[in-house]
């Protein structure tokens, strides 16, 4: 995968290295929004990462004032609907898409809509993640159309006062972005900045020292993940570990062969998973589990060691 790339490509050219998944939401922008931010210095310095916020924005605090006024806003011109489009929206339920709404009410039209288009935003909550085609994929809090360009900008946080220029949609076979793609693709500013500000910090060696150990330990290498074992024996001596190749790329999953031998395993039965593994490994496992349909329980101890145990196939239930 690029990201795991990315890092070993960094480690080896003398960088320490962290990253870590933030979620915009979290840091005061009023949307979902996870991304992979890696950081990494020569400095010597431990990286820093903002540290979240208590307080969730909500769609509806974020923009509720420009629909109460709609013409004191640059880049707020509404999509013209037709009253089929309308009505269709009118029936869209908050959290809900068009497509939920149309299986429901077959009167509102046969169109071979997803239900990754047009979800109606939830008022009390964050906006779902601003993309670069978000004219299809969101539906207005409370009034029966898509967002305006001003409105997806300030749930970027852009401030009102930044005017995007060029064509507010762009069909394929014109050139430049539009609006809409500008928005969409940007990092919001308010994240671009927390990122900053903790860079500095960095340059400025406010952060702690690696030690020698850590900046040794982060060289690559292959890592070795972890044996078999059965849940009555999990506190014996691991066997000869399996090697992992964390140089491997493609459209395959880096760690399809751990995947198989959870699948492989029996009721009760555990693996051990040791300090060395990839700290992405656990971001994964959830998501590779649940499309296995292996349910499973995971306990991580003090020293940095895991244990997987399989619990059955949710295909028996």
């Amino acid at each position: 995968m690029f990201h795991e790339e990315a890092i070993r490509v960094l480690r080896s050219l003398g960088y320490f290295v962290d990253w870590k998944i933030l979620n915009a939401a979290d840091y005061e922008v009023p949307q979902v929004r996870e991304r992979l931010i890696i950081m990494g210095n020569k400095l010597g310095r431990r990286n820093l990462f903002p540290k979240p916020t208590n307080h969730r924005i909500s769609a509806q605090e974020a923009i509720d004032d420009i629909r109460q006024n709609m013409d004191s806003f640059k880049n707020n011109d509404p999509m013209r609907h037709t009253e089929r489009i309308k009505r269709r929206f009118a029936a869209v339920q908050p959290g809900e898409t068009a497509r939920d709404a149309m299986d429901r009410d077959p009167s509102l039209g046969n169109a071979k809509i997803t239900k990754q288009c047009y979800r109606r935003m939830i008022p009390t909550d964050p906006a779902p993640t601003i993309v670069a085609n978000f004219v299809t994929t969101t539906i207005h809090y409370c009034e029966n159309r898509n967002l305006t360009a001003r409105e997806a900008a300030r749930l970027q946080t852009f401030p009102d006062n930044f005017e995007f220029q060029g064509l507010k949609t762009r069909m394929s076979w014109q050139t430049g972005l539009s609006q809409f793609e500008q928005i969409g693709n940007a990092v919001p500013p308010r994240i671009g900045k927390l990122l900053g500000q903790c860079a500095i910090d960095v340059l400025k060696c406010n952060t702690e020292a690696v030690s020698a150990a850590e900046l040794d330990a982060q060289e690559p290498k292959q890592l070795s993940l972890f044996s078999s074992r059965t849940a009555e024996d999990s506190d014996s001596e691991t066997a000869s570990q399996p090697q992992f190749n964390g140089t491997k790329r493609g459209r395959k999953s880096r760690f399809a062969h751990i995947y198989k031998q959870i699948e492989n395993l029996q009721p009760n039965c555990a693996l051990r998973i040791t300090t060395d593994t990839p700290e992405e490994f656990f971001t994964f496992l959830k998501g590779a589990m649940r499309r296995r349909r292996i349910e499973y329980s995971l306990s991580r101890s003090a020293d940095g060691n895991a244990t997987i145990t399989v619990k059955g196939n949710t295909d028996e239930n």
